[in-house]
């Protein structure tokens, strides 16, 4: 997925969330979501990672804790959901944030991927795996 399609998704995305009750559709403003799966052709299995992030005075986020995955997707989520944004009235809040990545049977040199979301708090994204390029 290009950058810009990614972003566009993202803020597609906030803006879905925005009326519903919950605490991530109610205080989302901008939500940073991971962009790979980090993972190789050999892996085969899809892999859950939770994460509990606590909303911070002025909308941003601390990730309190993240369980399962491989560090790489660890890194990649915790990276992208401290890039968040929620809103100040929202401070103290804590959300569950659940992302399963999938890998797709295919490699690529670009990575493509694909994310879905199932709400409350579930995204799910399915990616190619990154093939070596040698120049």
């Amino acid at each position: 997925m290009n950058p810009r399609a990614f972003l566009a998704l993202s803020a597609l995305l906030c803006a879905a969330l925005q009326g519903a009750d919950n605490s991530l559709q109610a205080c989302a403003v901008h939500l940073s979501l991971p962009r790979s799966g980090h993972h190789s052709i050999a892996d085969r299995d899809a892999t859950t990672v939770v994460v509990e992030a606590l909303i911070r005075q002025k909308g941003n986020v601390e990730v309190v804790s993240i369980r399962n995955g491989s560090t790489l997707q660890q890194w990649e989520v915790r990276t992208r959901i401290t890039e968040s944004k929620f809103k100040p009235t929202c401070s103290g809040k804590r959300l569950e944030l659940i992302f399963t990545f999938i890998p797709n049977a295919r490699a690529t040199s670009n990575g493509g991927a694909e994310l879905t979301f199932h709400p409350p708090n579930h995204f799910v994204l399915r990616s190619d795996a990154l093939v070596p390029v040698i120049d």
